[in-house]
């Protein structure tokens, strides 16, 4: 049956409601308000791999969004088609199926937090923002041995914890003086991978979702549910849309990347046998992928089953049946465009949910173990044939020097904030997060801009705008 949402799902943290609900529903005017924030159409110009002002069709942080909520919705309007199928008289079973408004809106949000240059950013932001903490502490003179978990009892910087104080404190809307979107209480759990606070025990040191100013707010948000903590479940909606993410990730970013000459598809899998042979034989553009990936997952614990491994390579290769380097020919177009839309078709089916009874918080996205290693390995040629090329490290430092720079800059000299940011300061809101809040909100062009001004590199005009974005 299909998920009971009910009057605590739909409530919305405000003091005064000035809203009459209309024709879209509850979770429809939540997507509307993401897809019309001014920080979604910032997403253009922010990295989704590479720069976004990189030449070609490369996705950015807006088109990657769109695509995962695109398959949000596919994959929610399945579970609902396979859940009127389970109750049908015949059945009389249960299926937990979500509202596609819900998980729409989860997906196209999920990646608003991401500062300019993409994880290089956020890498450098999270080590500005550590630095720079870590001296207030030193200057206040406190105890060594203190510092390091004030640090992180401040929280730093973490993109999905910045989604989450974008749409509940940093976006602005009406009524006068509230903050954030104001979504209902179902969505913003469902844009919540991580549900805890940085440094909570049991929980992955380099992901969580809540800084300790946005502790309150989140803790509303899980009320109905399991609260903040290690081993909190992430609501069904949330899982789902992790698992778009990724899908997406891997199927699109790999046909980009193939497109621009840099992963060769047409080397790495085998499509035909002779009669005589009985397996298939791996290409050496394979085995060296291979080799990277085993020892990659092996120091970082995850271990590697070469054999399972190699099948679940070989289920790719039914898919991606590309015979030639890209040449911009339109056979070579439509065989890429027919693999990526394979594999999307399957990961879509490899979902299977629980059948445990139908809430937010019980039913389980149970995913096959063949699908998550085949998106889990297309996910690694992207980081073993892009991220780990010379060209794009050499980008990413001199991108971390302007992130950090311009950090520092803001924090060191607060009225080159624009006026907003500078009202948060007066009215006793914390300088540096306030900083950080201002230098991940912006544009690769902006950041770019804004350090060469700052540097002298390239002081612009007097009249430039670009002091005030």
């Amino acid at each position: 049956m299909t998920i009971g949402y009910s009057e605590s799902d739909f409530a919305r943290n405000v003091t005064k409601e000035v809203e009459i609900a209309d024709y879209r529903g509850e979770f429809g005017r939540d997507r509307d308000r993401v897809l019309f924030s001014s920080a979604f159409r910032r997403l253009a110009g922010k990295t989704q791999v590479v720069s976004a002002g990189e030449p070609g069709d490369f996705h950015t942080r807006i088109t990657h969004s769109i695509k995962v909520a695109q398959l949000g919705r596919r994959i929610s309007q399945l579970l609902q088609q396979k859940a009127d199928v389970a109750r049908s008289p015949d059945r009389n079973g249960s299926y937990p199926s979500p509202d596609p408004e819900l998980v729409e809106a989860a997906c196209l949000a999920h990646d608003l937090g991401h500062p300019p240059f993409g994880h290089a950013g956020e890498t450098a932001l999270k080590e500005a923002a550590d630095e720079i903490r870590r001296d207030e502490l030193l200057r206040a003179k406190c105890k060594k041995e203190e510092i390091d978990k004030k640090v992180t009892d401040y929280g730093g910087f973490e993109g999905n914890a910045q989604t989450f104080r974008i749409l509940t404190k940093l976006s602005v809307r009406q009524p006068r003086g509230s903050q954030g979107l104001l979504l209902a209480r179902a969505t913003l759990d469902a844009t919540i991978k991580y549900p805890w606070l940085r440094g909570t025990p049991g929980t992955r040191p380099d992901k969580w979702n809540v800084y300790p100013d946005d502790e309150e707010y989140a803790n509303w948000v899980r009320e109905p549910g399991p609260p903040l903590g290690a081993g909190a479940r992430r609501c069904f909606e949330a899982q789902i849309m992790d698992w778009c993410d990724d899908v997406t990730y891997a199927c699109h970013d790999v046909e980009d990347f193939y497109r621009a000459g840099l992963i060769p598809l047409d080397r790495l899998f085998h499509f035909f046998r002779r009669p005589s042979e009985t397996t298939l034989a791996t290409p050496r553009a394979a085995v060296r992928f291979f080799d990277f990936v085993e020892k990659k997952w092996t120091i970082n614990g995850r271990g590697f089953d070469k054999e399972k491994s190699l099948q679940a390579w070989n289920s790719i290769g039914q898919y991606m049946r590309i015979s030639s380097p890209y040449d911009g020919r339109k056979d070579t177009k439509i065989s890429i465009h027919r693999a990526t839309s394979a594999l999307l078709t399957f990961f879509v089916n490899a979902i299977e949910p629980s059948t445990l009874p139908p809430h937010r918080y019980n039913a389980e996205l149970v995913i096959g173990d063949d699908a998550r290693l085949m998106c889990d390995l297309l996910q690694e040629l992207i980081f073993h044939f892009v991220i780990e090329r010379p060209a794009l490290t050499s980008q990413q430092i001199g991108q971390q020097r302007i992130v950090k720079g311009l950090l520092r800059c803001y924090y060191d000299s607060e009225r080159l904030l624009p006026e907003e940011r500078q009202e948060e300061v007066q009215a006793g809101g914390d300088k540096l997060r306030v900083c950080i809040d201002h230098v991940a909100s912006m544009t690769e062009y902006g950041a770019s801009a804004m350090y060469q001004r700052l540097t002298g590199v390239d002081g612009g005009l007097h009249t430039d705008l670009i002091w005030r974005t």
